[in-house]
């Protein structure tokens, strides 16, 4: 969803809150009639749209593969300078 610029609404479970960071909105309860509350603001606020698709592209250029690697490659090279 942040790679094809949607805003995210997820529940609150496993990694999610950790995955999505300031990318989306987190709920914490399988709420429907609040989750549709919040995809009617959502739907009516393009303010908090434009937010959260401008969060979610950079949470989701963070978490690319180029930057996971980057991270990856920068802490075994501390690790190897350490011996």
């Amino acid at each position: 969803a942040m790679k094809m610029e949607v805003p995210v609404l997820a529940l609150d479970r496993g990694a999610v809150k950790e995955t999505v960071g300031k990318g989306g909105l987190i709920f914490n309860e399988a709420d429907f009639p609040y989750v549709v509350e919040l995809m009617a603001e959502l739907y009516s606020n393009a303010v908090l749209k434009s937010d959260l698709i401008k969060s979610g592209q950079e949470r989701f250029q963070e978490l690319s593969l180029e930057n996971t690697e980057k991270i990856f490659l920068e802490a075994i090279e501390n690790l190897w300078r350490k011996k």
